[in-house]
């Protein structure tokens, strides 16, 4: 049942999409002045009742005629060819426009999923901000998420000095990234702290050159992250960091 609805429904759908196309109106409604017009030539000329006559001119148009009925005058036999050649060109275009009528809706609903997806995509899509508004709440919910066992360092923006600086992501308002850092007297810049959500790992190195920007517009020449944790040094090498030769991680 559910099937029959929908392919109704679509039937339908498709009849008006097909509508709005002149040829199409055009056919149909010369299909039904002919068939009006058979229905009545053979109620007159044979003589059969109306619903036999319209019964008689669709299977006749459709070429599907089963013998149950047979014009019995060589003027109906001339009219019927006549009428079959006719017929059949206006069911061929009528089926036509709407076969074109249901490919065009097929193709409008997959370009409306797709358009859905690259919406749902862009809801999706960091909001980077260099000193962003920073929530104290919304960074510790992050550190718990990434640091469960409770590791994680208790700074917060209220302490912030000066030489502090920090790059934030947030998606759907929730923060989903963190880097703080801080600038050295040697013109170096030093990752005190990189926090990323468990399920947007993926953020890390557009937070982190993002950070290297901001770095290299206050005049730093590198930005280094030293943290001896084996964790942390997979997830930095993941950001872009490489190995420099005092041992700590070297952006740039």
């Amino acid at each position: 049942m559910l099937g029959l609805t929908l392919m109704l429904t679509r039937f339908l759908s498709a009849l008006r999409t097909a509508w709005q196309d002149l040829v199409f109106r055009g056919a149909l409604l010369s299909l039904l002045m002919l068939v009006l017009s058979a229905t009545i030539f053979y109620t007159l000329s044979e003589g059969w009742p109306v619903l036999d006559a319209l019964y008689f001119s669709v299977v006749s148009g459709l070429t599907v005629g089963y013998g149950d009925l047979v014009p019995s005058s060589p003027l109906a036999n001339v009219f019927t060819m006549l009428y079959a050649l006719l017929a059949v060109g206006l069911f061929v275009t009528i089926a036509a426009s709407l076969g074109g009528a249901f490919a065009r809706n097929r193709s409008e609903r997959r370009a409306g999923r797709r358009r859905r997806r690259r919406d749902g995509d862009s809801d999706s899509e960091p909001d980077v901000q260099v000193d962003g508004e920073l929530d104290a709440e919304a960074l510790e919910g992050l550190r718990v998420r990434v640091h469960p066992d409770g590791t994680a360092s208790g700074w917060s923006p209220r302490s912030a000095d000066g030489r502090e600086s920090w790059v934030t992501a947030t998606i759907s308002g929730q923060l989903v990234g963190f880097v703080r850092m801080i600038g050295d007297r040697d013109q170096d810049a030093v990752v005190l702290e990189l926090l990323l959500d468990p399920e947007h790992h993926r953020l890390g190195e557009t937070l982190v050159q993002r950070a290297a920007e901001m770095a290299r517009e206050a005049g730093h020449r590198r930005l280094f992250a030293d943290f001896a944790d084996p964790q942390d040094r997979a997830v930095f090498k993941t950001c872009g960091f490489v190995r420099a030769s005092a041992g700590v991680q070297q952006l740039i």
